[in-house]
């Protein structure tokens, strides 16, 4: 494991670029080619509503942040439908007798209908859901980061005391899957060597891993062993995610902790 000296409050600094905090993703649209429609999501929740009349006629709308976007066509059989990473639903109906539900998220992912009639309301739906990006629509790769003071644990504390730590990250580009924060405390303000140990580990998923800034409380932890402590935090500390940095995911807290001798000093 690579040695990597804190710099309180600055170790992990995130600055903010304008691409950053753009949504690059394309707006949603909708499109028809022959008996078949594609749906084309943005990065945000959309909520896709498809609607056959059983007579050949399609109506479709796609809503998420902006204004809906609707069409209408006929002699639609297939839909392609792709979500851009947020938390979507898709919902097809065919008159009263067929519906289909979906709820994806916070991932990309291709999902196709293949409507197979048999005469006014009958017949039913295949489903493919699949992993996939538009074609055509630029990529804007997840990225997590530590806000400028990320991580802010108590001053003191008592040995087998639980305490938390008050943490805030940043999910830039396309919401994130869930992933794992790791806890850690030192001896001195360097991680990766060997007086490292690790305190406790953390799920975010959900909400969590939307693009955006999150803040929170860690866990509960203890430190057993009277002493000055330095505490770091590490983001996708299994590195389940492919980032766009993968350098900025730890940081230091902003003051180490001291763990008070139970015995106190001793007499003069």
């Amino acid at each position: 494991m690579n040695s990597h000296r804190g710099l309180r409050g600055r170790h992990t600094r995130f600055v903010p670029r304008l691409e950053a905090l753009e949504d690059r993703c394309c707006p949603s649209t909708i499109e028809v080619s022959g008996s078949t429609m594609v749906i084309i999501g943005d990065s945000t929740d959309n909520a896709v509503t498809i609607h056959d009349n059983g007579s050949g006629t399609i109506d479709a709308t796609i809503t998420g942040v902006g204004d809906p976007v609707t069409a209408m066509a006929t002699g639609i059989s297939n839909f392609v439908i792709y979500t851009q990473g947020g938390f979507d639903t898709i919902n097809y109906s065919r008159g009263t007798t067929i519906s289909t539900g979906l709820s994806l998220g916070p991932a990309a992912y291709q999902v196709t209908l293949n409507v197979l009639a048999t005469g006014g309301f009958g017949g039913f739906v295949l489903v493919t859901v699949q992993p996939g990006f538009a074609p055509g629509v630029p990529v804007n790769p997840v990225d997590l980061s530590w806000s400028d003071d990320g991580l802010v644990g108590p001053a003191t504390v008592a040995p087998q005391t639980p305490f938390t730590l008050s943490r805030t990250y940043t999910v830039s580009g396309q919401a994130a899957g869930p992933f794992t924060i790791a806890y850690y405390g030192s001896v001195d303000d360097i991680f990766g060597n060997e007086d490292d140990f690790l305190l406790g580990t953390e799920t975010i998923k959900d909400a969590g891993t939307r693009a955006g800034t999150h803040s929170g409380t860690s866990p509960a932890f203890q430190i057993s062993t009277p002493g000055t402590f330095f505490l770091f935090a590490r983001l996708d500390s299994d590195s389940v995610l492919a980032e766009a940095d993968e350098a900025n995911n730890l940081v230091l807290a902003l003051q180490p902790v001291v763990v008070e001798d139970p015995t106190g000093p001793p007499p003069i």
